[in-house]
């Protein structure tokens, strides 16, 4: 069959149109490849590194945004010395242990204060706010403490202190101290420290940092079994409705109580509870202990 030599022309430029199109993607992709040799999971690896490396605030260029990372950093239980520190116990607060080598290098000559300490960059404000009032500085010549001012302070009494004697102490603001006025009221007050842990959030650490500086009153408000009602019973923390409606009810089946410890016949008042309740309740003209 014969074909024209202007038909032949056709062909020929369909057949490199084709072979084009076929390639394209492939050329393409390689161009791709070439411009950004990352592939997702490495740079996601590569991501993760520099965020380990250099803590809570990472830049990754190019991707125009800020990338946070949430620290989870852990208050000290106790006071230190921040030149004292090991690589283990800066790692302990929160820190990775390049974080930890940073702060190293700088302690390793010595600091003298917490405004030194805030200077090192991988400590963010989240830890120095954690921090700042558990340290101090000791001098290496003569063995006494400078540049981080101790403050002296009275010892207040939990059953007694005001909101403001409260926010005074360390680690105390304004959310703690009403909290732990809430709780005394409820409670009808305090007969140890440890009840503080009992406050949502408030852990041991937190009650290290005040222990010295707090005391507890024998101040206590207690419910007289034989007479407290319902509403009475199921205000207390320890005690609430259903316990509360045991006592009523055993009180009006068997009769007064003559002992506090005759709670314990009540089949939802165990050892542990009833140590609770004891500084709370007493029985009129009866035998309390």
């Amino acid at each position: 069959m014969y074909i024209s030599k202007r038909n032949r022309r056709g062909l020929f430029w369909l057949a490199i149109i084709v072979i084009s199109i076929s390639f394209a993607p492939r050329i393409i992709s390689g161009l791709i490849s070439r411009e950004f040799p990352l592939t997702f999971s490495e740079f996601q690896t590569s991501r993760l590194e520099i965020e380990q490396s250099y803590g809570d605030k990472v830049v990754i260029k190019g991707s125009g945004n800020y990338a946070r990372k949430k620290a989870r950093y852990k208050a000290p239980i106790s006071k230190f010395d921040p030149n004292e520190y090991k690589l283990s116990d800066w790692m302990k607060l929160g820190l990775t242990e390049k974080q930890a080598q940073v702060i190293l290098k700088f302690t390793k000559n010595g600091i003298r204060s917490n405004e030194e300490l805030k200077k090192i960059f991988v400590i963010d404000n989240d830890l120095f706010d954690l921090i700042k009032d558990s340290t101090y500085y000791v001098r290496k010549n003569d063995n006494t403490e400078f540049s981080t001012p101790r403050i002296e302070r009275k010892v207040i009494d939990l059953n007694e202190a005001s909101k403001e004697e409260l926010m005074s102490l360390p680690g105390i603001g304004e959310f703690y101290a009403n909290k732990i006025i809430d709780y005394r009221q409820k409670l009808g007050g305090y007969v140890s420290a440890s009840q503080l842990k009992e406050i949502w959030k408030f852990d041991e650490a937190r009650l290290e940092k005040i222990r010295e500086y707090i005391k507890v009153s024998e101040n206590v408000s207690k419910i007289n079994i034989n007479e407290a009602d319902i509403e009475r019973f199921k205000s207390h923390p320890y005690i609430g409705y259903k316990v509360g409606n045991a006592i009523v009810k055993y009180r009006e089946q068997h009769g007064e109580y003559g002992h506090i410890h005759d709670l314990k016949r009540i089949h939802w008042i165990d050892d542990e509870l009833f140590e609770k309740l004891k500084d709370y309740i007493y029985v009129e003209n009866g035998r309390e202990n």
